[in-house]
Order: structure tokens, then C-alpha cells, then sequence
């Protein structure tokens, strides 16, 4: 997972939290009903010293953004805050502007709350063409794939480390999706073979997850 930024949503876990929370309420649930299925859901992250405190702002961010934030989320919120939880991941200038941003979010719990309201629904969107295949371990994946309207192609590896599933893209080159070969090999080791004299924009020997490192062999294809 990735922090850019100092805002409360520039964090990809924080970002899920804020997707899971909404997607739970747009299925018809109460926001009682939705908190309690994220804290099984998310049991494993509260525990962690980096991603709980996250977890908690930004389900409270959350709540409060919708008119219906509870007094134990707004309280676990504040005690993140109060107490100078989960800075690890900021620094410097970033770390001064988390401050700002964290004080500005406490204001905000604790003064008057906006009327409930409903996420609206999201219109469906249908995936780009791809094809995928799964490491042998079944840990992990590699996707190729091209979006609508590209005129180049993406491989995209996805692993899952413990409680952790994250990945990157590995390799871009002008050419269809469907012209490019995944197989994975001995290791895991991902192989991908691709049309000679194809221009290639991105070409890594290696994909790095949380610890785990995955080599990438190239061959091209006659």
C-alpha cells in the first residue's frame, strides 16, 4: 500500500476503507451495520501499529463526510490524533502538513455533523480486455491487459504477502494485449514474451512487494 501525499485519502489504505465503508451502504446496509463488517473485514490492519490508525481516520472521515458518524469511531479517531498515532509514514514538510491536516479532521469530529445522506450508486464500468494467469503458488498473478481507445499494452503483477495483496505494473510496450505471453516458471519467476521489433516503454527485471522479490525474464517472439 501507498502514502502520497498528507491528506487524510492520500493513502491507498485509507482510500479502501473509504470504498469498502461506501460500497457496504450502497448495498442497502445501515452505517452500523456496514462499521461492523469492516472491523472483521479489516481485524488484521486495526492491529497493526501503521495501518489502525489509518483505518480509524479514515472511517470516521468517512462517517462524518456522510452524516452518520458514531461516537466509538469518533472517539478511536480522536485518541489517533490526540495520542500521535501512525506517523511513521510521513516525514519533514509532509510530516508538519499531517499535523495540519489530522487537526483540521479532529475540528471537524468534534463540531456539528452534516445531515445523513446516501453514496450515490456507481455506474457499472466494464473491465479493459485482458487475460491473466496465476502464479503456481496461487499467491499472486500477472495481467496483461490494454485500455480502451490505447494504443499500448500493460502487464500488471499482483502478489499477496500475509494480510497483504498489492502490485505494479512491470512492462509497457506498443502492441495489443493479446500478443503478449505470460508463463510462470520456476521460483515464481514470471516470464514474458512479447513480438520482435515492438517498441517497449517499460521493461523491470524484477517486481518488489513487501518484501518479496519476483524475477522477470524476457524472450521476444519471431
Amino acid at each position: 500500500m501507498g502514502t502520497y501525499g498528507a491528506k487524510i485519502f492520500h493513502d491507498d489504505t485509507a482510500n479502501d476503507v473509504r470504498d469498502d465503508f461506501l460500497n457496504l451502504l450502497r448495498q442497502g446496509h445501515s452505517p452500523e451495520e456496514s462499521s461492523k463488517a469492516l472491523l472483521s473485514q479489516w481485524a488484521t490492519s486495526i492491529d497493526d501499529s501503521d495501518d489502525g490508525p489509518v483505518f480509524w481516520l479514515a472511517l470516521a472521515a468517512t462517517q462524518s463526510e456522510y452524516g452518520c458518524l458514531q461516537a466509538d469511531v469518533k472517539q478511536r479517531a480522536v485518541v489517533v490524533i490526540d495520542e500521535g498515532l501512525g506517523f511513521g509514514r510521513w516525514s519533514g514538510k509532509f510530516l508538519e502538513r499531517r499535523r495540519e491536516v489530522l487537526e483540521e479532521l479532529r475540528k471537524k469530529l468534534l463540531g456539528p455533523q452534516p445531515k445523513a445522506r446516501r453514496p450515490r450508486k456507481l455506474k457499472k464500468v466494464e473491465p479493459p480486455p485482458r487475460h491473466e494467469v496465476a502464479s503456481p503458488d496461487c499467491l499472486g498473478k500477472a495481467v496483461a491487459f490494454s485500455m480502451p481507445g490505447a494504443t499500448f499494452m500493460q502487464v500488471y503483477v499482483e502478489r499477496a504477502v500475509g494480510a497483504s495483496r498489492g502490485g505494479g505494473s512491470v512492462f509497457v510496450a506498443f502492441c495489443a494485449f493479446d500478443d503478449v505471453e505470460l508463463d510462470w516458471m520456476a521460483g515464481p519467476t514470471l516470464r514474458i514474451s512479447y513480438p520482435a521489433g515492438v517498441v517497449v516503454q517499460q521493461q523491470a527485471s524484477e517486481h518488489f512487494y513487501c518484501g518479496e522479490v519476483i524475477p522477470i525474464v524476457y524472450r521476444t517472439m519471431e
